[in-house]
């Protein structure tokens, strides 16, 4: 990322500058924190009228404030983030919880409105829904007790549950915003006393670079403060059925793990090996032990792990395998290259599908999951492009 290039030479390059410009204090920068709200309607009236957010944005040509428009996409992550930001600095661990189950019930409409209800009344939402498929989103101090809830809401086929402590990555993430903060207010000195043409436009383009540096970890941190903020469960129930209609119960055992591939769970994942990747731009890792995942401020997630090749296959039988198995769930099937990885590209049914991509590598006696989900055709325009070149391994770790 940005922030990740700036060093000894952008603090050379501020000594050379400050050399022909006069001294000057930085402005002094007034903030202020919302107000914590614990209504769970507050999020949908945050997401459509959310505060204003302005930064300051410099390139050739522009002077200092001038203030350019926030997108619609990051303003939402900021007035989520506001609902729910943790203390500056962190007085507690941040924990991010995300749980699956799988629920075998009599009458499936009821439970996913049972369902709906015990995330709203618990200061949550439903993030997504579609068919018997619910995603939650819910306070991480209620995680175990709406779970907990959920079991009881039928018979338990499938469930897990992992914890992911991002403390860690929040106050790193934070020290860079401040190291960077503390350089754009000495470029901002700089400029408002830079006599010379030839340094305004060499302060300007350092300037522009490091606010967009900025801008990209504002965003980052507003992430890892939602995530340690609201966890995640995604439900899915089904109605009794007789056991020779069960295609998993009918499937060869070795490769009954493929019915259990989900866009919105990461139970195949957690039983793998970690299979650790570059972080796409844009993105946040979560953790640097377990499961490698990481997450965008739009709710697309990548996440990849390792597993014995069993039954001994190539990547043509592998990618079919999984085609068989899980194409009849979706509209349609989309196979493409990145690397050494081949992509199977499901897409879902509906107006505005999801896109769910499962990319298989074998390597030696290793068979290299890479499993992606873009909520929306917006955020795969926005962020697929830059997951397809770290499985092409034209990212740098």
């Amino acid at each position: 990322m940005r922030w990740r290039r700036w060093g000894a030479g952008l603090v050379a390059g501020l000594a050379t500058l400050a050399a022909g410009c006069v001294k000057a204090e930085p402005e002094a920068v007034s903030t202020a924190q919302p107000s914590l709200s614990a209504q769970a309607g507050s999020f949908g009236a945050a997401m459509a009228d959310p505060a204003p957010i302005s930064r300051r944005a410099f390139s050739k040509g522009m002077h200092a404030g001038d203030l350019e428009p926030q997108t619609a996409a990051r303003r939402a992550v900021f007035a989520l983030a506001d609902l729910a930001a943790p203390p500056k600095p962190l007085d507690r661990r941040l924990l991010h919880y995300t749980g699956s189950l799988d629920l075998q019930v009599t009458a499936p409409t009821d439970a996913l409105a049972k369902a709906a209800a015990l995330a709203t009344t618990s200061g949550g939402y439903v993030e997504r829904a579609h068919e018997s498929t619910l995603v939650l989103r819910v306070p991480v101090a209620r995680f175990h007790e709406v779970f907990d809830a959920l079991q009881a809401l039928g018979t338990v086929l499938r469930k897990s549950l992992t914890v992911e402590d991002i403390s860690d990555a929040y106050r790193a993430t934070d020290l860079r915003l401040a190291t960077l903060r503390a350089t754009r207010d000495r470029l901002q000195a700089l400029l408002a006393h830079a006599k010379d043409e030839k340094d305004r436009v060499t302060i300007l383009a350092q300037l522009e670079e490091v606010i967009e540096s900025i801008d990209e970890l504002e965003t980052a941190l507003a992430t890892l403060s939602t995530l340690g903020a609201l966890s995640r469960i995604t439900l899915e129930v089904k109605a009794p059925a007789p056991v020779h209609e069960d295609p998993v119960e009918l499937d060869l055992a070795a490769l009954r793990w493929i019915h259990v591939l989900s866009a919105t769970r990461y139970e195949v994942a957690d039983r793998g090996e970690r299979l650790e990747l570059a972080v796409p731009e844009g993105f946040v890792a979560l953790g640097s032990h377990g499961l490698f995942r990481v997450e965008a401020a739009d709710r697309t997630t990548l996440w990849a792990s390792r597993r014995t090749n069993e039954p001994r296959g190539d990547a043509a039988f592998w990618v079919e395998a999984i085609e068989r198995r899980l194409a009849p769930g979706f509209s349609r099937v989309e196979p493409s290259r990145a690397g050494g990885f081949t992509i199977l590209e499901l897409v879902e049914r509906g107006d505005d599908p999801y896109r769910y991509w499962v990319a298989v590598r074998v390597h030696d006696g290793d068979l290299d999951l890479a499993e992606a989900y873009f909520p929306s055709a917006q955020e795969y325009r926005r962020h697929g492009d830059a997951v397809r070149a770290v499985l092409a391994g034209e990212v740098s770790r």
